[in-house]
């Protein structure tokens, strides 16, 4: 039997990023440069983040969260719930924004990013 690469699998049955960010265009970048080898969950808000959540937890190999969303939840907060939920430890979280500020990095890594990455991001 021959190796399956990851384009060929169907789109169910490949790892999966969840992307949480809130503008389009960086959806898009993150997108591009994610999916030749993931599916790529994309969630503009907390609310369509957990219903990734739910429906492809077990996929989610890694998240990527702007920490400046909009709306009632930022990336902080989304970070703490995700920290919570049972299975979480081991899922690599890293924050993406565009703010520089030494104390946002160690805000992150407090509220439980394993990495931080500022805006525009490189591939």
């Amino acid at each position: 039997m021959g190796k399956t690469d990851a384009l060929d699998r169907p789109r169910n049955d490949r790892p999966a990023v969840l992307v949480i960010e809130d503008d389009p265009d960086n959806q898009n970048v993150y997108e591009i440069l994610l999916q030749d080898r993931h599916e790529v969950l994309l969630a503009s808000d907390g609310e369509t983040a957990r219903t990734h959540l739910r429906t492809a937890s077990g996929r989610i190999v890694g998240v990527l969260v702007d920490l400046a969303l909009g709306g009632p939840e930022d990336g902080f907060t989304l970070t703490r719930y995700l920290r919570q939920q049972p299975g979480w430890a081991h899922i690599p979280i890293i924050a993406i924004t565009a703010h520089v500020f030494p104390e946002w990095r160690e805000r992150a890594l407090e509220a439980g990013c394993d990495a931080f990455l500022t805006k525009p991001i490189s591939p």
